[in-house]
Formats: C-alpha cells, structure tokens, sequence
C-alpha cells in the first residue's frame, strides 16, 4: 500500500481502502510514515471518517483531526455513537477548541 501511495497510484489505493474494515484502515494509517498519513486520509471515503476516527490511537487521531477542516470534522462525528463521541472529544488538546 505505502509503495502504491509513492508512487502516486491513488486511485488504487482509494479502491483498497473501499474494500477495508475500519480497524485495517486505522492500522494501515497508524503504520504509514506521518508525512503520507495526511494524503491516505485523503483517499478514504468521508463517510468512513467517523469509523475510522474511532479506531485510531489517541496521537494519530489527534494529528488528523488537526488538519481537518472544521465541517470535515462536524460530518465525520455526526453518526458516531455519543458515548464513542464524548470519549473522543475527552482526548482532544485543547487547542482543537480554540
């Protein structure tokens, strides 16, 4: 997957990453150097943020939501299961709030 994604085949990966359960997702995020972190997010689909959000430990997860637009993230909680939202929100730094 990293060789595909250097090698500028995303809609390959795109396609991949379709067929992958959010935990393989959150794994391959976690294992994937940061700096082509921020492009793999790219690749999933939105409407899978939320799932994979809430695979990911607590300092990757915290480095995407850092990049991400605030409505990017607004829809990516809003289907999340509250007590899986508040638990997230817990472990955010403060300055995502400010």
């Amino acid at each position: 997957m990293n060789d595909a994604l250097s090698s500028g085949m995303y809609v390959h990966v795109r396609k991949m990453l379709h067929h992958m359960p959010a935990p393989d997702v959150a794994f391959l995020l976690e294992s994937t150097p940061a700096k082509s972190r921020a492009v793999l997010w790219q690749l999933i689909d939105p409407e899978f943020h939320g799932d994979v959000l809430e695979e990911l430990s607590e300092d990757v997860r915290n480095g995407i939501i850092r990049q991400m637009v605030p409505e990017k993230l607004a829809d990516a909680l809003e289907d999340m299961d509250t007590d899986d939202l508040a638990e997230l929100l817990r472990g955010l730094p403060d300055t995502i709030f400010q």
